[in-house]
């Protein structure tokens, strides 16, 4: 009796040790297929999200130069001191209008790259240096024409070089703290 009851626990046990075996080898092979579908996945996602993030902070350096350029070429528009072998304002009117297309063109083009927060941002400074020094660009016009008021001529000078003074250092301090923080720099 003790030899059937040996032989029924044995053979349940083979048994058992079997179908447990048989259970862990297919579960080792069905997960280590997943593993692998899930690494390719992954390597895949690095390389495409390594390549946008490459590609965005190429624009962000490109955008933040257009930029520095533009706001350069404000600041010296609508600067107060006029300095011996500078353009005249006319010509700084010029200049500035070029920068401030460029700058729009390659940010009107590359806008999708930024969230709505930066946009705003962007937006923002460019829109108020804009309204700013083409006042005065009108200004200067109307004055040239014959046709201008000086109080609104220095006025709207003053009102441009305050804003670039005052504002648009606060503006673009904003706009580089968000730029900072997309590519990763404390």
């Amino acid at each position: 009796m003790t030899e059937e009851i040996i032989k029924i626990l044995g053979g349940a046990t083979i048994l058992v040790a079997a179908v447990s075996w048989l259970f862990r080898s297919l579960t080792t092979h069905l997960l280590s297929k997943d593993i692998e579908i899930f690494r390719q996945q992954l390597i895949e996602n690095q390389k495409r999200f390594g390549t946008l993030h490459e590609k965005r902070a190429n624009i962000i350096e490109d955008l933040y130069s257009k930029l520095i350029d533009f706001l350069g070429a404000a600041e010296s528009f609508s600067h107060i001191a006029e300095w011996k072998g500078e353009p005249s304002k006319e010509e700084k009117a010029t200049i500035l209008g070029g920068k401030a297309e460029e700058f729009l063109a390659y940010y009107l083009k590359n806008k999708i790259y930024f969230n709505k927060d930066i946009c705003d941002k962007v937006d923002s400074l460019f829109a108020e240096v804009h309204k700013k020094t083409l006042t005065y660009r009108i200004q200067l016009a109307y004055k040239k024409d014959g046709v201008g008021d000086s109080k609104y001529l220095t006025d709207s000078w003053m009102d441009a070089w305050k804003f670039m003074q005052d504002k648009a250092p606060i503006l673009l301090e904003a706009i580089q703290s968000e730029f900072r923080s997309i590519l990763g720099v404390k």
